[in-house]
């Protein structure tokens, strides 16, 4: 899987340089394996890339704020990108966070 960031810094660049390391770091832990990936059901047992990213922001948001991070901060938009070998195909999958957005 192929992680694109835009971090769009806000009071200075404290928040951009942290989230260059922590926010793909985050969406790798909170992805982790994507056999249990669900987004087609309604399995208890499983968690939709949905709610996987938007636990990886808010744990970014905890861990910047556990550095000490609190005088600037920053909008975000990712986009992963996951070959579909079986149809030949990729499936692209975006989120942000502020008023960044993701425009194909």
């Amino acid at each position: 899987m192929t992680y694109l960031a835009i971090y769009d810094g806000h009071g200075g660049r404290d928040m951009v340089d942290f989230l260059e390391h922590a926010m793909p770091f985050h969406v790798a832990q909170e992805l982790g394996s994507d056999n249990d990936i669900d987004n087609d059901t309604d399995n208890d047992d499983s968690v939709s890339m949905e709610v996987r990213l938007e636990r990886a922001f808010l744990m970014t948001d905890l861990h910047a704020r556990q550095v000490g991070i609190t005088a600037s901060g920053a909008t975000v938009a990712i986009c992963l990108i996951k070959p579909v070998p079986e149809s030949r195909s990729i499936q692209l999958i975006v989120a942000n966070a502020g008023d960044a957005r993701v425009v194909l």
